[in-house]
C-alpha cells in the first residue's frame, strides 16, 4: 500500500516507491529514489528532502520511521533505521540497520554508521574512522539550511508545474 500526500513533489517519474510506504506532506522525491518496504512498513513525515540516488529500505518486521525536515543527500542510504527530525545525511552516507537517529544530527559525507549506533541530538559524524563531536546549535542550523533549500526547490519546481 503506497500512500503519498497530494503535497509531495516527484520531480519525475523515475522514483520506485514499493511496498507498505506512507510519505508525508511536503516532501520532495529527485530522481532515481527507491523507497523500498519489503517486508515492514516506511512511515515518512513532512517536508523530507530525498536527491537523487537515495535509498530507504526496510527488510525487518519493524517499522522504519523518518521524523520531518530532514535532507538526504545524493546516494546516501538508509537500512532498517529510526532517523528524527532536522537532520543532515550527508552524500553517500549510509545508516545501516537497527540504528537510531535523534533530531538535528550531521551524516558526514560516505560515513558507514556500521549497525545499532544511537546518535543523540545535535551531533554530528565524520570522518574515517568515524568521530563524534557535539555540536551547540546543530539543529537550528540543519533547520535554516534545511528551509532555504526546500524553498528554493519549490520555487523551482512551481515553474515547472
Amino acid at each position: 500500500m503506497k500512500k503519498i500526500s497530494p503535497t509531495t513533489d516527484l520531480t519525475s517519474l523515475n522514483q520506485q516507491i514499493f511496498g507498505n510506504v506512507k510519505i508525508g506532506q511536503g516532501c520532495i522525491l529527485h530522481p532515481t529514489c527507491k523507497i523500498i518496504a519489503k517486508t515492514g512498513q516506511i512511515q515518512i513525515s513532512e517536508n523530507n528532502i530525498f536527491e537523487e540516488g537515495v535509498i530507504i529500505l526496510n527488510d525487518e518486521l519493524d517499522t522504519l520511521t523518518i521524523g520531518a525536515n530532514n535532507i538526504f543527500e545524493v546516494g546516501s542510504i538508509i537500512k532498517n533505521s529510526i532517523i528524527g527530525s532536522n537532520n543532515l545525511i550527508e552524500v553517500r552516507a549510509f545508516i545501516d540497520s537497527n540504528s537510531r537517529i535523534e533530531n538535528g544530527n550531521v551524516i558526514g559525507v560516505c560515513v558507514n554508521t556500521g549497525p545499532n549506533l544511537t546518535l543523540f541530538s545535535n551531533q554530528i559524524i565524520y570522518g574515517k574512522p568515524s568521530s563524534i563531536r557535539i555540536i551547540d546549535n546543530l539543529q537550528q542550523r540543519n533547520q535554516e539550511r534545511h528551509t532555504k533549500q526546500i524553498e528554493l526547490l519549490r520555487k523551482i519546481l512551481s515553474q515547472f508545474g
